[in-house]
């Protein structure tokens, strides 16, 4: 498994991860072309890209979520309610919704969504687990739960 830490902070987050089976965006907060060229400068072709990931409807975390998914299209994933508050963000995609705590399969990998005490609508961290090993991810956190620990 390898990530790589495109962005973090106000300006801009987003998580490029690779597993054996899959590669994602987790958030995509800057600009569709500033994250192209993030990727290339890890070696990494935004084409073989197989999805992204939102966690919450922030702009920080969506500003290039819409123009990635539509050239180089990609589904954007991302929880009922933070989509339908993106959407004036990130506009026309191919939107694949979830519920926290409710674990769903993507490209061989199990993606468990779960809450995070954030000042968004339904903000959400990820532990991902693929064949090669597992992963949490949880961003912009208020407190730190016991869910969020584990």
């Amino acid at each position: 498994m390898r990530l790589c830490l495109l962005a973090s902070g106000s300006k801009g987050n987003s998580l490029f991860l690779e597993t054996g089976s899959c590669r994602l965006l987790i958030d995509a907060g800057l600009s569709g072309r500033e994250t192209i060229a993030r990727l290339s400068s890890i070696g990494v072709d935004a084409a073989t890209l197989d999805g992204i990931l939102v966690t919450h409807e922030h702009t920080d975390h969506v500003r290039g979520v819409g123009a990635l998914a539509r050239r180089l299209k990609l589904p954007v994933m991302g929880s009922s309610r933070t989509l339908q508050a993106a959407r004036h963000v990130i506009g026309r995609a191919d939107f694949i919704e979830f519920e926290a705590g409710a674990p769903f399969l993507f490209k061989g990998l199990s993606i468990d969504p779960f809450p995070i005490t954030h000042d968004a609508c339904d903000p959400v961290g990820f532990r991902i687990e693929g064949a090669k090993g597992c992963v949490g991810f949880a961003t912009d956190l208020g407190i730190a739960t016991r869910l969020t620990h584990e």
